[in-house]
């Protein structure tokens, strides 16, 4: 995968995964899932898009983990909300977050 797909900051106490139109779906769900059973980082899971196509492809790659990991009996929520993202130039725009809530057996701090 090229890093012109997405690429994952920790902020604010979160893993922040910043999503593109040209994400493709399977290698961000399965990120996705990896961050959100690392056990060792307990941290929240967010995806941040700007976009209809980059959100269309965080919110299809959520659909893909939620349906794989409840199998496990592990249950993933999603909070949506805006982000307002200042550009290098002073500029502003809002993104889209959606934040992982997760509940079910075999995760440290949930």
């Amino acid at each position: 995968m090229s890093d012109h797909d997405f690429h994952v900051k920790t902020q604010a106490g979160e893993r922040i995964v910043f999503v593109r139109p040209s994400t493709p779906v399977p290698s961000l769900a399965t990120l996705l899932r990896s961050l959100i059973e690392d056990q060792e980082n307990t941290a929240p899971v967010v995806t941040r898009s700007m976009g209809a196509g980059a959100t269309n492809q965080a919110v299809k790659a959520w659909a893909v983990v939620t349906k794989r990991l409840e199998s496990r009996g592990i249950k993933v929520l999603l909070i949506p909300y805006f982000e307002r993202v200042e550009w290098r130039d002073g500029k502003e725009s809002s993104a889209v977050s959606l934040r992982a809530v997760v509940q079910g057996v075999g995760l440290a701090g949930v």
